[in-house]
């Protein structure tokens, strides 16, 4: 009885914190919305939390009581109880320079074993397909590369997928312990066929690129169940000329199971004059969308949100008042959340959580993840549910 009142207690001023925390950040809306991003108090409020969240974990049943595996089970089956995308880097490197990347290069990092041992609790959260193993920066320059991936629990293997370059040399044994890792899939940018082109592209001499996705897609042939290849190609101005041959080349010799054409992303510390180099104006995108899908090659995806014209707008943009706002935009901004999907996780090299975009964790010091984000679940879903 004791240990049920101190965990309701410290449940109850865990709600009432997170309650105060929206009053302030509501008000500094109001006022300035620069302090949303120097305003500290929001940082010792969710640490503070964290420190309840752990003292609540204490009265929970623990991983070898049966109403522990209820809990676990309950989450696995409701998908109200997943995340759309549990997005991780287990290193913040690369060993590419591309010009439209919007990365932001620092001291190099890797994810300690310890910090991913943490994230894989909680794997049930994620969504088929739905934990980016690594999203941003290349996993393979990570020293425990593949001990990571055989860590991942079998039973959770078809949620994982991520991103890579293949500029560096792979050898065979690499590419036959990535066949048979039983991962969903495998994401490969391709830019270009040109190697002139793709060492302008990516600042890399002397790129595996071509060697290595010619011995991947011949070894991956052989494993009927090794992770699907996928590419992802740049619209630019430097391959525009190209695409056509990208789409029919990519289709024929390598069968990827779904290759997607885009535009990039904007932020401001990308190379801004670079970058508007290889913007394309909305006419030619649309001209060369069409061509691309008058060749009516199964499983391509086009995303051409991002033109010229859009980032002169984005480079300078109008003023704004937040007064003028309608009340439908600030309840977006306020939930941070479309309606009509889930809920993100964003966990960095160093362990540090970016959750919904805008709290900030570490979970290095959550002693239990698993039941941490189970009543962080139970809040969002309450929260979405009142602005459906």
């Amino acid at each position: 009885m004791y240990s049920f009142g101190l965990f309701l207690c410290s449940y109850l001023f865990m709600e009432l914190m997170m309650k105060i925390k929206a009053m302030i950040k509501s008000v500094l809306l109001k006022t300035n919305p620069i302090y949303r991003e120097s305003f500290n108090i929001s940082t010792k409020m969710d640490k503070i939390m964290i420190q309840l969240q752990n003292i609540q974990n204490m009265y929970l049943p623990p991983p070898s009581n049966p109403t522990y595996s209820k809990i676990q089970k309950y989450v696995v089956q409701h998908k109200n109880r997943q995340y759309s995308a549990i997005a991780t880097d287990i290193t913040n490197h690369c060993n590419a320079r591309c010009m439209f990347c919007f990365n932001k290069w620092g001291e190099p990092c890797d994810m300690s074993e310890r910090t991913f041992l943490k994230i894989l609790q909680i794997l049930p959260f994620a969504n088929e397909a739905g934990f980016l193993f690594s999203c941003k920066f290349e996993p393979s320059l990570h020293p425990h590369f593949l001990k990571f991936i055989d860590l991942i629990p079998k039973q959770f293997k078809k949620k994982v997928f991520f991103t890579m370059n293949l500029v560096k040399y792979f050898d065979d044994e690499t590419f036959h312990r990535l066949a048979n890792s039983k991962i969903n899939f495998i994401n490969i940018s391709l830019e270009t066929f040109n190697p002139t082109l793709y060492e302008k592209l990516t600042s890399v001499k002397n790129t595996h690129f071509y060697e290595n996705i010619d011995r991947m897609a011949m070894i991956f042939n052989k494993y009927p169940l090794a992770p699907k290849i996928r590419f992802i190609t740049m619209i630019l101005k430097d391959n525009y000329d190209e695409l056509i041959d990208i789409a029919k080349t990519a289709h024929e010799k390598y069968h990827p199971s779904f290759h997607e054409f885009r535009t990039p992303y904007f932020f401001l510390h990308n190379g801004i004059d670079t970058l508007s180099r290889q913007l394309l104006n909305r006419t030619e995108l649309d001209t060369k969308i069409k061509q691309l899908q008058e060749l009516n090659i199964d499983n391509c995806y086009y995303w051409a949100e991002t033109d010229l014209e859009k980032y002169q707008c984005f480079i300078n943009p109008p003023p704004i008042n937040i007064k003028e706002k309608t009340e439908e935009q600030l309840k977006y901004q306020k939930i941070n959340v479309d309606p009509n999907s889930h809920y993100l996780i964003e966990i960095f090299a160093n362990g540090k959580i970016l959750f919904q975009y805008k709290e900030h964790f570490n979970i290095n010091d959550i002693e239990d993840p698993f039941l941490f984000f189970s009543l962080k679940t139970l809040r969002f879903a309450k929260t979405r549910s009142r602005f459906i």
